[in-house]
């Protein structure tokens, strides 16, 4: 059975990490088959194809998320010495909306099998498929938790976002990396520094530490390439992820994005 959703583009499995090279935030729809009858029995979406079906198996595990009829059904085919198969089907551009996509994909692949999928699709809930852009936006907010978002180099509040997952969408991050800035765990990301509201007001805070600090970046035979005025001018010219350059620096791991880099 093809789906081809208007608003989404087909890509072959092996074409992935061509895409995730290019620095684009691709939203992938992906279903999971029965490794023996080669049944799919689930349809959702990610931005992380590459640890999903290691999420879904956890999850069974632990008997946790997702519906109890699913978690057993991949306990069972666990217990068979084997696991279900994770296949990316289409992959939804940036500008898009991805929710659309998965329900084209839910509604055509449920008239041929019995999926898991407890929606129509969406953001996971119910009443979803009922919903407006803008009442799910309402349902989403009522739910989560709001972030404030601030300039990393200078502190100086931005915008607020109804949370972690609508501010990665909106400035192209990835919602765990916001999450985790939220937390404390990362000093920024993407130029911004992400505070949850309750903690945190809508003023000035301070600067991201090592935000003005020199990058150098040199190739692989420790020839010097370029000189750069901190990390997320790296970033922004060679739309990378300043994280991984960052602990390239530090000399927690030994090169990043093929350079090797350090601090000036």
């Amino acid at each position: 059975m093809e789906v081809f959703p208007s608003n989404s583009i087909h890509i072959r499995y092996t074409d992935i990490n061509l895409l995730t090279v290019e620095g684009e935030k691709i939203t992938y729809i992906y279903v999971l088959k029965n490794p023996f009858s080669n049944e799919i029995f689930y349809i959702g979406k990610t931005i992380q194809h590459d640890r999903r079906l290691r999420d879904h198996i956890q999850d069974a595990r632990l008997d946790r998320y997702s519906t109890p009829e699913m978690r057993k059904y991949i306990r069972d085919i666990l217990a068979l010495g084997s696991k279900p198969r994770f296949e990316v089907v289409y992959t939804v551009k940036p500008d898009q909306k991805w929710w659309d996509v998965e329900r084209d994909f839910i509604r055509e692949y449920r008239k041929k099998y019995k999926l898991f999928n407890v929606c129509d699709g969406g953001f996971g809930g119910a009443s979803y498929n009922r919903l407006s852009e803008k009442g799910m936006l309402k349902l989403q907010k009522r739910f989560s938790k709001a972030v404030l978002c601030y300039d990393a180099k200078t502190g100086e509040f931005i915008q607020e976002y109804i949370s972690a997952r609508e501010a990665a969408r909106q400035l192209n991050l990835f919602s765990n990396q916001v999450t985790q800035v939220c937390k404390g765990k990362f000093a920024h990301t993407g130029g911004f520094i992400f505070r949850y509201k309750k903690k945190y007001a809508k003023n000035k805070i301070a600067p991201a530490k090592g935000r003005g600090k020199k990058i150098l970046q040199y190739d692989l035979n420790g020839n010097l390439l370029r000189e750069w005025p901190n990390p997320y001018q790296v970033k922004k010219e060679l739309k990378i992820h300043d994280t991984s350059v960052l602990r390239c620096c530090k000399g927690e791991q030994k090169t990043s994005y093929g350079f090797v880099w350090k601090f000036a």
